[in-house]
């Protein structure tokens, strides 16, 4: 169980000022190119999204609009701009990246999904920060990229790892789409974390110890036929699997219709967990078998991990063994 707990602080709200974006050696702005079109499936991107991304200035948080980003300093050169993406770990401080605080406290202000703030301000009392509702992600990469772009030195997190379902990917996109070379002007550093699955895995000991599979049960952005389609080849593949996002208010059945698609692949004793907070005060952890998993006992905060054929309970412990050469003939 752990007891460590990180202490409430008072946030600071940044109010968003007039940008300057980048120009050209003439002093027009550049032509950035149409968007993409969506490929695959769906399109992680709605209009709103699309027109933040292409015009700065016209962000967009949930239906209303956006102030532009921070303008360049003083004798700051607009190509002098850095941009951290973060990761802030599965949430208990001492399973922090040793290199997240330095480079948060590197930013002027810290942008990041409001609950998140907290835990920022908790980690480095005083630091400016700029909460943002959920369902924004893409358009506060945007915001983000301008910034960096113009000549500020702004600082994203993310829960548990930044390039796993976080704000890395959109982050790097969104500076893509303006102009941006990959090396410089600005600055970018990505900060890995602990990533939940990761830190549930930790507690059970080690069901993820040989090839395994994660995968979110959102249908935010994914058509839940997709969803299903890849929790048919992880279970005819024989991966354990590690869920996220496995039950909402919104999505009170998600898991339960995941778990009819593993159990036609799976035998019922499969060793599973529910992992509720993990690495965070009030951690709790539930093993079962995959037969008697029960679904309504999961939520937003819970990652769940179902083995597969080589995974044993042993003691407290679920284990993946790992398999064994043959040592006949030399070999």
């Amino acid at each position: 169980m752990v007891t460590s707990s990180t202490a409430s602080s008072t946030l600071t709200f940044l109010p968003c000022l007039d940008a300057r974006l980048p120009t050209l050696p003439d002093g027009t702005p550049p032509a950035y190119p149409p968007p993409p079109a969506a490929v695959g499936d769906f399109s992680v991107r709605d209009q709103a999204a699309r027109a933040a991304r292409y015009d700065p200035l016209a962000l967009v948080k949930r239906g209303k609009p956006v102030e532009a980003p921070a303008p360049v300093r003083d004798g700051m050169s607009a190509t002098s701009g850095r941009l951290a993406i973060v990761g802030l770990g599965p949430g208990d401080p001492a399973y922090l990246c040793e290199r997240a605080r330095p480079a948060l406290a590197e930013a002027e202000v810290v942008i990041a999904y409001a609950p998140y703030c907290d835990r920022v301000s908790a980690l480095l009392p005083g630091i400016p920060v700029e909460p943002w509702p959920i369902g924004a992600e893409a358009e506060r990469a945007a915001d983000a990229a301008a910034r960096a772009r113009a000549g500020g030195s702004v600082a994203v997190v993310s829960s548990g790892d930044p390039g796993v379902y976080g704000m890395a990917g959109l982050c790097l996109e969104a500076l893509y789409e303006l102009g941006w070379d990959g090396r410089s002007d600005p600055e970018v550093e990505i900060v890995p974390g602990v990533t939940a699955a990761l830190a549930a895995a930790s507690r059970l000991g080690a069901p993820l110890a040989v090839d395994f599979a994660c995968l979110s049960l959102s249908d935010l952005l994914v058509p839940w036929e997709l969803i299903e389609r890849r929790l048919e080849a992880i279970g005819a593949g024989d991966l354990a699997v590690a869920l996220y996002n496995p039950r909402s208010r919104a999505r009170p059945h998600a898991l339960e219709r995941a778990l009819a698609v593993l159990r036609r692949h799976r035998d019922p004793t499969t060793p599973a967990a529910l992992v509720h907070d993990a690495c965070r005060p009030g951690e709790r952890v539930e093993i079962c078998e995959l037969d008697g998993l029960r679904a309504e006992e999961a939520s937003m905060d819970t990652l769940v991990v179902i083995g597969c054929s080589s995974t044993r309970r042993l003691g407290r412990h679920l284990v993946t063994l790992r398999p064994r050469r043959s040592r006949e003939g030399g070999s």
